[in-house]
């Protein structure tokens, strides 16, 4: 039977695409399987992906690797064949390590073409030196990460002083993608920016993000990264971005860069566009995904007993499952509660969120908040005019 072989390849940085690295790593898998009588499958890339945060075994090929070892998927004896350790792991001893004799002691073993080794936890067990090369490999793999990580964090931090100081106008790193980048600096994207705009208009309307996500599938929008699946938590990323007046957050920046970028909103608009977030976060209960329910009585009916939100429980009676609304602590009457829900859109067609007798007291209180605020930002314009 012929031993079974698998190349994994890997490179970090998204500039490395389309050159020479994984077909320089395929190449000499390909000629060290064929000297061995291996048959070789090449599937296992990752490009553009992280070995010293663990990006790989969190979300890439190396993780799915690593779960078929786990549930008998790889045969014993297969052989896991790398260009060199930094390619298995950048990460710390303490992590690295575990990860490496998960494997060896799986029956998988491990080749490193760089050094020409074969590692297994038979071989390691008779000699140990093997594995004081194998740890020194792993420690200067994570050092070297380490030192360029500092560097480059040294460097973006010049970048950014730079840019509060009126100096260079772009950092590395990708825009929101509602931008796009040109010479002198960002513009907003002719398409992309419709797309944003439209989300927005659509959070405005009341449409909460799983609905956002769900209708930009159906009509077979990609998503920025290229994926045919949008998720509510992006769509919630998008709008509570301070990108979209401009803002730019550097990880390291305490203080935002103002101005950065072209705003998509207005400081006002956007405001009111993270008042209305809020405010639905805050009336709008319940579960996203199959069966869900959204408790339209939310904050509006209460127990007339202590005055308790009522609540939506779940009750059982002769082996059927049925649905009320109650109070917390069981002490008003229940209702059904589809029955009710039924009963009230029967009645009741429109409901005039802006008219007085309709106001509530979440809305009382935001109206106060931004009074509060407008008073501020006018003793700040004050202090700003005298420089008192």
């Amino acid at each position: 039977m012929t031993t079974q072989a698998y190349s994994y390849c890997r490179f970090s940085s998204d500039g490395q695409r389309g050159g020479v690295s994984i077909p320089r790593q395929i190449e000499k898998a390909r000629a060290y399987s064929t000297a061995q009588g291996w048959s070789l499958d090449e599937t296992l890339r990752d490009e553009g992906v992280s070995a010293y945060k663990g990006d790989h075994k969190a979300f890439g090929s190396l993780g799915k690797f690593l779960k078929l070892i786990k549930e008998g998927g790889i045969v014993k004896g297969s052989w896991l064949v790398i260009e060199a350790m930094d390619r298995l792991s950048r990460e710390k001893i303490s992590t690295a390590l575990p990860m490496f004799f998960e494997i060896l002691n799986s029956g998988v073993g491990i080749v490193t073409l760089v050094n020409d080794r074969q590692y297994t936890a038979a071989k390691i067990d008779k000699n140990p030196f093997e594995l004081y090369e194998a740890l020194a490999l792993m420690s200067a793999a994570n050092e070297y990460s380490a030192k360029l990580s500092e560097r480059v964090t040294d460097a973006h931090r010049r970048d950014v002083q730079t840019v509060i100081n009126g100096g260079k106008k772009i950092l590395h790193g990708k825009p929101p993608f509602w931008l796009e980048q040109k010479d002198q600096g960002y513009v907003i994207h002719p398409t992309h920016g419709l797309l944003m705009k439209r989300i927005i208009d659509w959070a405005m309307e009341g449409k909460s993000n799983v609905w956002i996500a769900r209708t930009l599938e159906s009509k077979k929008i990609p998503t920025y990264a290229g994926k045919e699946k949008w998720s509510d938590s992006t769509v919630y990323h998008y709008l509570h971005s301070h990108s979209l007046v401009g803002e730019f957050q550097s990880k390291n920046q305490t203080a935002p860069i103002l101005g950065y970028y072209p705003p998509m909103l207005s400081a006002e608009k956007f405001n009111a566009l993270q008042a209305m977030l809020d405010t639905r976060k805050k009336f709008i209960k319940g579960r996203k995904g199959s069966g869900a329910m959204t408790n339209i009585f939310a904050h509006v009916m209460e127990s007339g007993a202590d005055a308790t939100p009522c609540i939506i429980k779940c009750r059982e009676q002769r082996g059927r499952k049925y649905f009320v609304l109650t109070d917390k602590n069981h002490e008003m009457l229940s209702f059904p509660y589809y029955a009710l829900r039924s009963a009230f859109f029967r009645f009741v067609s429109e409901v005039n969120m802006t008219s007085p007798a309709h106001s509530s007291e979440a809305l009382n209180d935001l109206i106060a908040q931004r009074v509060k605020l407008e008073k501020q930002l006018k003793s700040l314009e004050a202090i700003l005019e005298t420089g008192e």
